[in-house]
Parts: C-alpha cells; sequence; structure tokens
C-alpha cells in the first residue's frame, strides 16, 4: 500500500473572501473543506475528503498537538436540503410499543 502524499494551500487572511459581484456578497475562496489556521492568521486547506489524513498532515508539517483540523461551516450537510431546511424533523422512539409493554385487555 503507497502512502500518498496530502498537498495542502495556504491562503492569507485578507484573501479568504473576495467580493462577488454576481451575488452581490462576500464569498469564501475556499479550496477543500478541511482547514486549519495558523498563528499569523493564514487558512492552511488540506487537499483530502478524510479528516484523519488532514490531522496526519497537519501534526507531520507543524507537530502533534499543536493544530486541530476544522470543516467549514457553510457546507451543505447531508440532513439539508438547498433551501437550508431539514429533511426529517423527528421520529417517533419504539420505547413502549414493545410487546410486553402493552397493556392486556
Amino acid at each position: 500500500m503507497s502512502d500518498s502524499i496530502i498537498k495542502s494551500v495556504i491562503v492569507p487572511q485578507d484573501q479568504i473572501e473576495v467580493w462577488s459581484e454576481q451575488e452581490e456578497w462576500f464569498v469564501i475562496q475556499a479550496p477543500s473543506n478541511l482547514y486549519m489556521v495558523n498563528a499569523l492568521g493564514e487558512y492552511h486547506f488540506f487537499l483530502t475528503k478524510d479528516r484523519t489524513k488532514a490531522q496526519q498532515a497537519c501534526d507531520d508539517v507543524y507537530g502533534k498537538g499543536k493544530y486541530v483540523i476544522r470543516a467549514m461551516k457553510d457546507q451543505k450537510t447531508k440532513s439539508k436540503l438547498e433551501s437550508g431546511l431539514q429533511s426529517v424533523y423527528a421520529s417517533n422512539t419504539r420505547r413502549g410499543f414493545a410487546p410486553q409493554l402493552r397493556k392486556i385487555v
């Protein structure tokens, strides 16, 4: 099994948000979903989908336990729809539905 090298991109703090004329607000330029912010305020993006591999690459560069990998908050999660609403709101639990808990009349 070959050990692949994870590429990384460093974006300065003043270049992380740019004004979008089309959308008319600031847009975050994120080359990846996983990042960390170093002591200089630079955003260090790791080009991988696996958080543990990104954390290992971060530990290799900066030392173990110095920084923690973060995920971008504006990314859509599995439970959210495009409209921003949730796909599942509530569900009934199985508590109280077992046959031994039913009253026999």
